[in-house]
């Protein structure tokens, strides 16, 4: 076996002597012209050889490597656009059954006032009845007396009848007069006294009708507290999964329905598995629910894109750029460019164009102390002061600013204080199931 020196020798000698200085010989319309080829550009024609066939091979396995991975990503971005459209078919459908929701209360309460009227005026016509019923006792009382009095002139009519035979004609004829006046009194006595029974039988019957009409009014009032009161608890809890708390956003959005205050003093009302009771309650309840709508039409419960990866969690991590652990305070929504970006909730812009790290970026204030922010935009469609409804397009997606690649930095503000965006989105899911 040959030593390692010799070895190395041999090659660089067989380098040497393939990369000698080569003399060319060029005879052209019989000129002979003479071309050297120096071992420098040997050398260097041979590195560039060597470069150029490795970059070829790289570039043709990169390449094909890079459709299969394109590949696997749109097969991903289809199963995330058909779960957003899934999504946005539950929006709507909750959408529809909160207006339903709304219409049969409103028709119920109509129905309400309706009962509460029909009742009025029955009390009304009991009144007139009660009032005719002692006019009819009056009139009886009044021609019993005068059948009384008839009985009594008929006996002293019989008694001079007997003493005084020259006056019988003429008792005959009174007398005559007086049974036929008591007939009439009998019959119009016995007129009140059927009167008298049907009034009675009316006024029972409308008090049947009453008792009647004041069952299915509790009924009705029962069925709009229980439907409101599930409505209401449903409500609050998808509000807590956003980890917010239900009185304290009422408060901000209608301040003059929950302040309230004054001593103690224990109900006599009643209450049916925990739900008051009566008209009074029933307002209550509605006007609770109206102001929890209005509360979760402010809440951003969706994306404000309808493609997206979450590429960044809320909450530390490594920086991107320089490795080191650092607070993401947002959250990342990794899209292509240009993705429109949308607004969650209405709200009024209340900044629009470059800031620091963030890039192009706009913030939208909500109202109840509630903001949402968006950085590393590439456009921007709104200006500072306009109001935006839901859904309203804001911008596109960009990497302006501190970033690596498209995406959306997106955050949510509460008071000042950050929190987690991907439990507005977990509450939304659960708001569209129900």
């Amino acid at each position: 076996m040959l030593p390692k020196q010799s070895i190395k020798n041999r090659i660089w000698q067989s380098f040497i002597n393939f990369t000698a200085p080569r003399d060319f010989f060029v005879r052209r319309n019989g000129v002979v012209r003479h071309c050297r080829l120096p071992r420098y550009l040997q050398v260097f024609s041979l590195v560039v050889l060597v470069v150029g066939v490795g970059w070829i091979v790289n570039v043709t396995v990169v390449y094909y490597g890079f459709d299969i991975i394109l590949e696997k990503k749109n097969d991903r971005l289809a199963q995330y656009r058909a779960e957003n459209s899934d999504l946005s078919l539950r929006v709507d459908s909750m959408r529809d059954n909160m207006n339903d929701v709304a219409g049969v209360l409103k028709q119920s309460h109509h129905n309400l006032v309706g009962l509460l009227e029909q009742n009025d005026s029955l009390r009304s016509e009991i009144k007139i009845l009660n009032k005719k019923l002692r006019t009819s006792e009056s009139r009886r009382a009044q021609q019993i007396r005068r059948y009384s009095l008839l009985n009594q002139n008929l006996n002293d009519l019989k008694r001079n009848l007997s003493s005084s035979k020259d006056k019988g004609n003429m008792l005959a004829s009174k007398l005559d007069v007086t049974r036929a006046d008591l007939v009439k009194v009998r019959s119009e006595r016995d007129a009140l006294t059927e009167s008298e029974k049907i009034a009675k039988q009316t006024i029972q019957s409308l008090n049947d009708r009453v008792l009647r009409l004041k069952k299915e009014q509790r009924e009705a009032m029962d069925r709009v507290a229980y439907k409101t009161v599930y409505d209401i608890k449903r409500i609050e809890k998808i509000i807590k999964l956003a980890g917010l708390k239900p009185l304290h956003l009422l408060k901000k959005v209608a301040p003059e329905k929950y302040a309230a205050g004054g001593p103690f003093v224990a109900s006599l009302g009643k209450s049916v598995d925990g739900i008051d009771q009566g008209p009074t309650a029933i307002d209550r309840h509605v006007a609770h629910w109206s102001a929890l709508r209005r509360v979760m039409a402010q809440l951003p419960l969706v994306a404000p894109l309808d493609h997206f990866k979450v590429t960044s969690k809320f909450g530390r991590r490594r920086d991107p750029l320089n490795n080191k652990w650092a607070m993401h305070q947002g959250l990342d929504l990794g899209a292509r460019s240009r993705t429109r970006v949308y607004a969650p909730a209405p709200g009024k812009v209340i900044f629009t164009g470059r800031k620091g790290y963030y890039g192009k970026f706009i913030e939208i204030d909500h109202g109840m102390g509630l903001r949402t922010r968006y950085g590393h935009l590439r456009r921007i469609y709104v200006r500072r002061g306009q109001r935006v409804e839901y859904r309203k397009r804001i911008g596109q997606v960009g990497s302006s600013g501190r970033s690596t690649g498209p995406h959306l930095h997106y955050e949510i503000i509460l008071n000042g204080k950050r929190i987690d965006p991907q439990k507005f989105l977990k509450a939304g899911k659960n708001v569209f199931k129900g």
